[in-house]
């Protein structure tokens, strides 16, 4: 049974050890290159999903089964006005793991198929070596430099595994990789490691170390530390890990000193190699001197720089990229996505027309006089109030509105009228690409990535108005950037922050831990509950109970209506764990405890899809019925029923802090356990405690760790290109 805590209670602290979890960020202490032994042999496939990094926010980007990245670049491709799709194939042909997203193709200008995305201030970049670009200016497979864009053969995906297989057991690496190396790969994946054997890091989860062992297998003698091949993985490797961790760039100096650790012997003359290819960028990481020191625009960036110096020049000796400083380097499809985005908002600001306000709010007189508008939400403000009436007003001026929310769940929420990214994409376009629309609203526009935002707003009309609302106390998008920041940061677009003015407990609660502290709960009507646990174990226990029985008695919601939120998806009180206790009490499966499929999927069952599609985010099902060819009946938040290979689905009764990104419901039971503790940040808890609209149960087995982290200053900011780019758009 629910019990209030005592009054005046607060999220007490209690004494246990913090527990580390995941990977730490690449560092000179991971092993050194070197001859491989037979303790080296790769005895050890690739990680599974779920034991990735662990990111900044404490939260493993690999949550789920399958390639997460993978998952994220075919589906966000779907949400592009004309898509570049890639050649059919028999082969299953997901991308590569670690790809960018780069299929999103924006509706203007210079980054169509053949454009370089202009105004960039490159430093060092030659031209692109006339590789024919897709959308966002990427280059067509060169080699290796980018399996998961290589053109694929019509070959069954079986003939194409045993090819794969042969390669790797000739090199002594283990040949039960090749499924997963295929699906990472493509079609022509045997091709590509015949000519590159370093294209294994284009796998989800091999790192450096893997790859020479396998090359080393394959080149034998003319295996090199030097080999341009190798150089180029690595620092493919380096920006697609980094990006996994939301950052769009890498300092130069963090990159050549990771070369120089894995014994490349001139770091420089390699980094100027590869960004001759063009597939990957640098920038000045401050400001440009136009805007800083009022140095002249020189308009072509290939030649001078605005302080009249030569950029080629910057790089014409081997020290010059160590004593250069400030240097970023960027993967091309994030380096123009950022651009993209800069470009787009200054474009919207300059061409907008002032015109009767819309009404009498700060809002309203804000939003008539300008092209772009940042609203920051309050916690658990949804949709918030101000966003519902100035839509109702604009759309009863005559004027088009369109209201898009980029999850499924959140667009659920917002009821008749709204879109998600999906439809978004389909709505009617002019000759230019951009959409017939006076104003576009995106909801939840802090979970925005680079390349989402960039898609949305060059979607844009000139002279439309473009507002962004979202939360920023909370965690930041899945994929690199950080947009809704980043803007804000820029201090040249209006940004309005909603009054705070808690109405209850639970808002009390997130406007606390959004300032950094952890209030007494005093709710005698127990819309906030705090349960204390003494173990993973335990909190996982309560948690059941929580859903299955307490909470639908005492708060009269029902269990279907309960979100389970935990911030790591491993340990004893993880999201696996906690599914597999709600599924033993809610449902537990045909003959008292066995499953109807192999993977443990029954009618009943509360599931979402193994790989989220990220133009919808995570969205729960409910398994309906199960066929004769053992595919799962499930139907997934609004939609129709769909038939879905069990094995691509997972129990979904309990979520991590970023697959509950996007969603709420009636009540959510928060569980916080000491295991991967150390891990917790103040956006992290904040998230979890506003999934719930009506209730939210903590159940704290954190000890003295959650005040500290919420105490705790936000410690790191992820590395983006953004703000330099919006101003060198706005001169």
């Amino acid at each position: 049974m629910i019990e209030p805590v005592d009054e005046g209670a607060a999220l007490a602290p209690r004494s246990a050890e913090p527990v580390g979890s995941g990977d730490v960020p690449f560092s000179a202490g991971e092993g050194a290159v070197r001859p491989p032994t037979a303790a080296d042999a790769m005895a050890a496939t690739p990680k599974p999903v779920g034991e990735g990094a662990a990111d900044s926010d404490g939260e493993s980007n690999r949550d789920s089964a399958g390639a997460a990245r993978t998952a994220r670049d075919r589906a966000v491709a779907a949400t592009a006005p004309h898509p570049q799709p890639h050649a059919a194939s028999d082969a299953v042909v997901a991308s590569d793991g670690d790809s960018d997203g780069s299929d999103l193709a924006g509706g203007r200008g210079g980054l169509a198929p053949g454009g370089d995305g202009g105004g960039s201030r490159r430093v060092g970049v030659a031209a692109g070596g006339g590789h024919e670009r897709g959308a966002w200016g990427r280059p067509g497979v060169e080699g290796a430099a980018d399996p998961g864009t290589a053109e694929v053969e019509r070959r069954p995906f079986g003939v194409v595994v045993a090819d794969v297989a042969r390669l790797l057991r000739a090199a002594g690496a283990p040949e039960a990789m090749a499924p997963q190396v295929v699906a990472a790969l493509g079609g022509e994946a045997a091709e590509l490691l015949v000519g590159d054997p370093w294209a294994l890091l284009g796998v989800a989860g091999i790192a450096p170390q893997q790859a020479d062992l396998f090359a080393r297998g394959a080149l034998g003698a003319g295996w090199a530390a030097d080999d341009p091949r190798r150089v180029r993985a690595i620092v493919l490797w380096l920006l697609r890990r980094a990006a996994r961790q939301g950052d769009t760039a890498i300092e130069a100096d963090a990159v050549r000193a990771a070369l120089g650790h894995f014994e490349v012997g001139e770091p420089d003359t390699a980094l100027r190699a590869i960004l001759a290819e063009g597939r990957v960028m640098a920038f000045a990481a401050v400001p440009p001197a136009s805007a800083e020191a009022g140095g002249e625009e020189d308009g072509d960036f290939d030649e001078t720089d605005d302080d009249g110096g030569d950029f080629e020049a910057d790089f014409e000796e081997p020290d010059e990229l160590a004593a250069a400083g400030g240097v970023l380097l960027a993967l091309d499809d994030y380096a123009l996505a950022e651009e993209a985005i800069a470009e787009a908002v200054v474009r919207l600001m300059s061409t907008v027309e002032p015109r009767p306000e819309f009404g009498d709010g700060k809002l309203d007189r804000v939003l008539a006089s300008t092209g772009v508008v940042l609203y920051a939400a309050g916690p658990g403000e949804e949709p918030p109030a101000a966003i519902s009436a100035v839509v109702a007003k604009v759309r009863a001026a005559g004027l088009r509105v369109a209201v898009v929310a980029p999850t499924t769940d959140g667009r659920d929420r917002l009821g008749a009228g709204a879109v998600g990214l999906r439809e978004l994409a389909a709505m009617e376009r002019g000759p230019d690409g951009t959409l017939e629309l006076d104003l576009l609203v995106v909801t939840d526009a802090t979970l925005l990535d680079v390349t989402a935002a960039a898609a949305i707003f060059e979607a844009v009309p000139d002279g439309a108005r473009l507002l962004l609302a979202g939360d920023p106390a909370g965690l930041e998008s899945t994929g690199p950037g950080r947009v809704f920041t980043d803007l804000a940061a820029t201090g040249a677009i209006r940004a309005l922050v909603a009054p705070n003015v808690p109405d209850g407990p639970l808002e009390a609660l997130a406007d606390g831990i959004r300032d950094g502290k952890l209030p007494p709960i005093r709710d005698p009507e127990r819309r906030v509950v705090l349960i204390p646990a003494r173990t993973g174990e335990e909190a996982a226990h309560r948690c059941a109970q929580l859903v299955a029985d307490s909470i639908p008695r005492a708060i009269g919601i029902a269990a279907r209506d309960v979100l389970v939120v935990a911030p790591l998806a491993t340990g004893p009180a993880g999201a696996n764990a906690l599914n597999a206790a709600l599924k033993a009490r809610l449902n537990p499966g045909s003959g008292g405890g066995g499953s109807s499929t192999p993977g443990g999927i029954d009618v009943g069952d509360r599931v979402i899809r193994a790989i989220a599609d990220p133009s919808c985010g995570v969205v729960q099902g409910t398994v309906r019925e199960l066929l004769p060819d053992g595919r799962a009946v499930v139907v997934f938040g609004t939609a129709a029923p769909e038939a879905v290979q069990p094995t691509e689905l997972r129990h979904g009764w309990a979520l991590t802090a970023r697959q509950s990104l996007g969603v709420r419901r009636a009540a959510a039971v928060v569980v916080l356990p000491a295991e991967g503790s150390d891990a917790y940040t103040r956006a992290l808890v904040y998230t979890l405690v506003t999934r719930g609209e009506r209730h939210v149960s903590i159940v704290h087995a954190a000890g003295p760790a959650l005040a500290a982290a919420v105490s705790a200053d936000p410690t790191r900011q992820r590395t983006t290109h953004l703000r330099q780019a919006f101003a060198e758009a706005a001169g």
